[in-house]
């Protein structure tokens, strides 16, 4: 009588079950009735995934931009605020209005990542741009009294410093 050294433990494949010829590969021996997927159902499973990947990503730094964009329009509209807060107590004069001031004595505070720029204060006019850190090349945003109450995108501010 001869002792296999290999000891029997439940739920584990045997040495003469492991290499059954004619056994589909994708079934367990301990579960004879299950099957597991094919590598061409896991293929199609990745190809779908990638294809939502491919719309949903673009949609999402999209949906990012224009928040980042809102923040900047937002922001600049406050800061026009407080800035006609300032003229309001200098005699209708924007020319003592600037950042450092708005931020001091009229509690405006920008949102983070968000950069204001290009400040001109004179006696007449008070003009901002701003635009968001963490995108550079993103439209850079304009506030001008002499234009208008409207936060606009386009060129430089005229008069503004580096224009």
């Amino acid at each position: 009588m001869s002792m296999s050294v290999v000891e029997k433990v439940p739920g584990y494949p045997q040495p003469t079950e492991r290499f059954r010829i004619g056994m589909p590969s994708t079934q367990r021996p301990d579960h004879p009735g299950e099957r597991g997927f094919s590598l061409v159902e896991l293929l199609v499973v990745v190809v779908i995934i990638g294809i939502l990947s491919a719309i949903a990503i673009p949609t999402f730094l999209a949906q990012r931009e224009q928040a980042q964009s809102a923040a900047v329009q937002s922001d600049l509209r406050n800061a026009a605020t407080a800035a006609s807060s300032c003229s309001s107590e200098n005699d209708g004069s924007y020319a003592s209005c600037n950042l450092q001031r708005l931020r001091s004595d009229y509690d405006f505070n920008p949102t983070d990542g968000v950069t204001l720029s290009g400040v001109v204060n004179t006696a007449t006019r008070w003009a901002a741009e701003g635009r968001h850190t963490a995108n550079p090349s993103a439209t850079v945003h304009h506030f001008d009294t002499e234009t208008g109450s409207q936060v606009r995108p386009g060129p430089k501010t005229p008069g503004a410093p580096g224009s």
